[in-house]
């Protein structure tokens, strides 16, 4: 299968961080996060091992692409994490 990369850096310039709930955002995403984890859990491994065509990354695996959101998750929750400290100093 071919994955499409989404370039979500034009979102950026609409989002409003400064009037967005915080919290709420956060829940979304680990409610959406935990549905994918449930996803990836019940696949078995011929099929995270199975070999995709990414538009950005080329030739890929599923688990491959699995780690390539960990690690840009972990980001995302790395900057969660500065954000609430400066915030709450």
């Amino acid at each position: 299968p071919v994955i499409t990369g989404i370039d979500l850096d034009s979102l950026s310039a609409f989002s409003d961080i400064a009037n967005n709930d915080f919290c709420h955002l956060l829940s979304q995403f680990i409610d959406i996060r935990m549905e994918l984890l449930e996803l990836i859990c019940k696949a078995n491994t011929e099929t995270r091992n199975k070999q995709a065509m990414h538009t950005i990354f080329g030739p890929t695996t599923f688990s491959e692409i699995i780690q390539f959101i960990s690690i840009h998750d972990l980001s995302h929750l790395n900057d969660c994490n500065t954000l609430f400290n400066q915030y709450s100093e």
